[in-house]
């Protein structure tokens, strides 16, 4: 089994593999249903999948307690199977392709949607989600000027002069 735990594609790459994926004919909505088992500390989902050669499953906690313990509230994994033989290929972090793949389809729906000129955009939340829809969102418009809207200031300062963004009133 190959092990990947790092290194997410480029997301100029992850755009272009979605659009042609979507344009192709993929249809999300048309997969498997996802299972969301609840737990005692929060909850295990469970999302297979599978797509011409290819099978697999991510797999995601939630857990609502764990940033008090300095961790994630959210985890996970998605393993990439052989489809034929249903052989592991490789162990992904769950995290850092959801984060690409979701910034990936809204790049798409923007590159669609939105004025070729469209320069300005606002994002809410900064977490790993916030990030790469910036990331993502640069590579299909000319985005000059970025706002960030947190809940906590500190945090939402930090966070917009990481991404070279401005930091927005909090939402409660």
């Amino acid at each position: 089994m190959i092990t990947v735990l790092e290194g997410a594609p480029p997301m100029e790459a992850a755009i272009g593999a979605l659009r042609a994926s979507l344009l192709g004919g993929l249809d999300p909505e048309a997969g498997p249903p996802r299972s969301v088992v609840p737990v005692p500390h929060g909850q295990v989902l469970l999302m297979p999948a599978h797509r011409g050669s290819y099978a697999g499953v991510k797999l995601v906690t939630v857990a609502a307690d764990n940033p008090s313990r300095g961790l994630p509230r959210i985890q996970g994994n998605y393993l990439l199977l052989d489809g034929e033989t249903l052989t592991p290929l490789a162990l992904l972090d769950g995290i850092a392709l959801t984060s690409v793949r979701t910034a990936a389809v809204s790049a798409v729906a923007a590159d669609g949607l939105a004025e070729p000129d469209a320069s300005r955009l606002v994002v809410f939340g900064t977490g790993p989600q916030g990030r790469s829809h910036i990331e993502a969102l640069r590579c299909v418009r000319p985005i000059r000027d970025v706002v960030v809207v947190g809940r906590d200031a500190e945090r939402t300062r930090a966070f917009a002069d990481a991404v070279g963004a401005r930091s927005a009133a909090r939402v409660t």
